[in-house]
């Protein structure tokens, strides 16, 4: 039995993978589609009587991460300013950008002094 050819049993498939030596594994591939695990997902290892049960760990919600701005911003309102500023020169640049991109150099005026 391979990672990619799962052992049937009365109770569900079995998988098996191996670990390397630095204690990972590779989850296989059918399993990962089962579970809807992809590349960067969670799952958790649950150890109880010798018995390690897999289960994905759903993607956290938004709202899991109010907090993690608050050593920068005191509050909503100044989040939002910050965006509307960093926003604001946007069109601008992307503008700018896009002559460089086509080889329109912005020419600059020289005074004839």
């Amino acid at each position: 039995m391979t990672a990619t050819q799962p052992k049937s049993t009365r109770s569900g498939k079995v998988y098996r993978a191996k670990v390397t030596g630095r204690h990972a594994i590779t989850l296989p591939a059918e399993l990962c589609r089962q579970l809807g695990v992809g590349v960067g997902d969670s799952v958790e290892f649950v150890l109880q009587d010798g018995v390690v049960t897999l289960t994905a760990q759903p993607i956290p919600h938004i709202s899991s991460l109010r907090g993690i701005l608050k050593p920068y911003f005191p509050d909503s309102e100044s989040i939002r300013e910050y965006l509307e500023e960093e926003r604001a020169g946007w069109d601008e640049r992307e503008a700018f950008h896009d002559q460089i991109w086509e080889g329109k150099w912005p020419k600059e005026e020289h005074s004839s002094e």
